[in-house]
């Protein structure tokens, strides 16, 4: 190796290594400019580059990921691993492993994308139309209304591991369009 050639996208902390290891590979795309900029926090270069795109470049579908804070709903994780079993039983109707298991991801992400549609990020549990911010806000004006009036006030944590305990089911129902 040459640490002391240009073009190299990693450098050793020592100074005596270097390599060309990062790369972006561009199909029918040539490069019309490419520059290496030093980054402070890391051992790789950033390296950047202009690419002549063709008009009749297309994208895929895109990537789906999954959102993590759903596994922290055991009832909902419960609910997956029946479904689970259920599709595991499925197997045999395919012709090859690698079949069944396309079907698996695509079953998968249909069903964490529905309950992602189902209880919306900012709901306050399920109170429809009740969001995370709105309790958020409650508790600041209370303290604030407290403070003002220079009344005494106890702020109360409570777990809510068990709060959809009372979920409106009509609601839930009604939301995932199985009423």
């Amino acid at each position: 190796m040459h640490p002391k050639e240009e073009g190299f996208t990693w450098l050793s902390s020592d100074g005596t290594r270097a390599s060309r290891i990062d790369y972006i590979l561009a199909r029918d795309s040539p490069p019309t400019d490419a520059r290496l900029t030093p980054v402070f926090f890391s051992d790789h270069a950033m390296l950047s580059c202009t690419l002549s795109l063709s008009h009749s470049v297309t994208t895929g579908r895109g990537l789906w990921k999954l959102n993590c804070s759903l596994l922290e709903d055991r009832e909902l994780v419960r609910q997956y691993r029946e479904h689970y079993k259920e599709w595991q039983t499925l197997q045999d109707s395919f012709d090859t492993h690698a079949e069944w298991w396309e079907m698996l991801k695509r079953r998968t992400q249909t069903f964490f994308k529905q309950a992602e549609e189902l209880i919306h990020p900012d709901q306050a549990c399920a109170v429809p139309g009740r969001k995370i911010t709105d309790s958020l806000l409650l508790i600041r004006d209370t303290i604030c209304h407290a403070r003002d009036r220079n009344f005494r006030l106890v702020v109360l944590n409570l777990d809510f591991e068990n709060a959809f305990d009372r979920v409106s089911h009509q609601y839930l129902f009604q939301d995932a369009g199985l009423d």
